[in-house]
């Protein structure tokens, strides 16, 4: 599937900025980052290069000369982080650090009907049950 996604979705090492335009390609674009999200090694963890991954793209996400809101497409990768299984508590920290850039960020730019802060949130609330972060009472009021 990695493969996959970096022959169609990159230009040599670089992933190519977003293209919501053709709506078709934009659904097997989103179920592929969540088929990738799901993969699991012979242990049960999420393999590295599929956490390496979804953090690479949410790190190099470009969206400026996308015409349509790319908060859905980033709210379903931060979904998909957190619903990894990570094998190090640093992968954890990496996770919740993504989400919580991610909520400033919906806060100076807002996504559609904030679709973006509502990922985060069920996120951060999908970590916290499953005991991978202490809960923080703050951020919910």
């Amino acid at each position: 599937l990695i493969r996959y996604f970096r022959e169609k979705y990159c230009d040599e090492f670089q992933i190519r900025p977003n293209d919501f335009s053709d709506f078709p390609r934009y659904h097997v674009l989103k179920a592929l980052v969540e088929a990738i999200g799901c993969a699991r090694d012979a242990s049960g963890a999420t393999p590295a290069e599929a956490f390496s991954l979804l953090i690479e793209l949410l790190d190099d996400n470009d969206n400026t000369a996308n015409e349509y809101d790319d908060g859905y497409y980033l709210g379903a990768i931060i979904r998909v982080l957190a619903g990894t299984r990570c094998k190090s508590k640093g992968e954890t920290n990496l996770i919740v650090a993504q989400i919580q850039r991610h909520l400033r960020l919906d806060a100076l730019n807002k996504s559609h009907q904030r679709a973006l802060t509502r990922c985060c949130l069920q996120a951060l609330t999908q970590l916290e049950l499953s005991g991978r972060r202490a809960p923080d009472w703050e951020l919910y009021w």
